[in-house]
């Protein structure tokens, strides 16, 4: 290893222990921002993970009361089946929706003993011949005799990608401000590290050191500072993924709905999200160290 870099990652360190409260505080701001990031990233993945599921699948299904009689559940199948608006349909009898049910409530006994056979309702899944035609689909069979309810998934998707949506901007938007508090820690922090290390600085400046030999230490510190604290909130939030994961799979079980196990973001997701952070984090120190050693290094 040469003089210069034994000289450099002692002239860090150095600093870093001289402004431990400072540094702390850097590294703990970058990593709640970038964690707020991380989340709001992830929740965006699972959400379009979800919506790539429903693309593929079904557009509308008709629910029947659990009570109605074949001539009402006859009924409506010859008027799925005749309907221009539907492209095909598939029937989920008494037998089916039950052992769905207890599926989906396989951790919860009190509401999956509340159903039998014959009071679970059963239902139509359906696609549709043009997925836009869902809300005419369902004033067409709303008041149909045996009718629970009809119900097009895709609305419902549409309104959780608008939540989304509304929730990502505000985590980015608090993100945003905490990466600019996180800057400013950066920049204190290097001012701190200069000021007391000023008399040093100036003997390295009476005895030749060139500029890019003084500044390079500093410039490493503020990148530490942001490196280190994208690195802990890439590990939080890939851990929140899993804890997320497994409470899914716990509560709906393997064999639950697919369609909800896939509203989690995959480990391959969390990856990309905290190699993203990193080069966040990365870039905040930088910018920080690099304004403040312009500001207030005088080489």
């Amino acid at each position: 290893m040469s003089v210069f870099i034994q000289r450099i990652i002692k002239e860090v360190f150095a600093n870093l222990s001289r402004n431990v409260p400072y540094a702390v505080a850097a590294i703990l701001t970058t990593m709640v921002s970038l964690i707020l990031v991380g989340v709001a990233l992830l929740g965006k993945e699972g959400v379009n993970s979800f919506a790539n599921q429903w693309s593929n699948g079904v557009d509308f299904e008709v629910w029947m009361n659990a009570n109605a009689t074949t001539t009402e559940v006859n009924a409506i199948n010859s008027q799925l089946k005749s309907s221009p608006l539907i492209k095909h349909c598939d029937y989920v009898n008494h037998q089916e929706s039950f052992k769905l049910v207890q599926n989906v409530f396989a951790n919860n006994k009190i509401v999956a003993g509340a159903f039998t056979p014959e009071t679970t309702p059963t239902f139509f899944k359906c696609v549709l011949t043009n997925p836009a035609d869902a809300k005419s689909a369902y004033n067409e069979f709303v008041q149909m005799p045996g009718v629970m309810t009809p119900f097009y998934p895709k609305q419902a998707l549409l309104t959780l990608e608008d939540v989304t949506n509304i929730l990502q901007v505000v985590l980015l938007a608090l993100a945003f401000l905490m990466l600019i508090a996180a800057l400013v820690l950066v920049i204190v922090t290097i001012r701190m590290a200069i000021f007391a290390r000023r008399r040093e600085v100036a003997v390295m400046k009476l005895v030749g050191a060139t500029n890019w030999f003084i500044r390079i230490p500093f410039m490493l510190e503020g990148l530490i500072e942001g490196v280190v604290g994208a690195v802990f909130a890439g590990v939080i939030v890939f851990l929140l993924r899993f804890v997320i994961n497994s409470y899914v799979k716990n509560t709906v079980g393997n064999s639950g709905p697919s369609l909800l196990q896939s509203s989690v973001a995959t480990a391959g997701d969390a990856v990309m999200v905290g190699v993203l952070l990193v080069v966040i984090g990365a870039i905040v120190g930088t910018i920080g160290s690099g304004v403040a050693v312009r500001r207030f290094l005088n080489v």
